[in-house]
């Protein structure tokens, strides 16, 4: 939310965003363990994720069953060796 939130120039973009982003499942506790434990995973594999966001939006995807739109290939290789349901575009 953060990545996304910051980039808006206008305070009007800004709000609209906000109130759709926060209507979205949060990561709770529990999620970020499930996304340290597929960094760690990932990482047996020798699939190198450059950040721990990545895995926390990953497991938020598969919490939810979404499906997350994203051409970074960090996301490409989750979804490899995970069941992130990925949409390249």
């Amino acid at each position: 939310m953060t990545e996304v939130l910051q980039g808006f120039k206008t305070d009007a973009g800004f709000r609209k965003a906000k109130a759709i982003l926060t209507a979205l499942p949060q990561p709770d506790l529990d999620c970020h363990v499930r996304a340290a434990r597929l960094f760690r995973r990932l990482r047996r594999k020798d699939v190198t994720v450059r950040g721990a966001v990545d895995c926390i939006i990953a497991q938020v995807c598969i919490d939810a069953g979404a499906t997350l739109l994203s051409p970074d290939l960090d996301f490409v290789r989750i979804a490899e060796h995970s069941d992130l349901q990925l949409w390249i575009g």
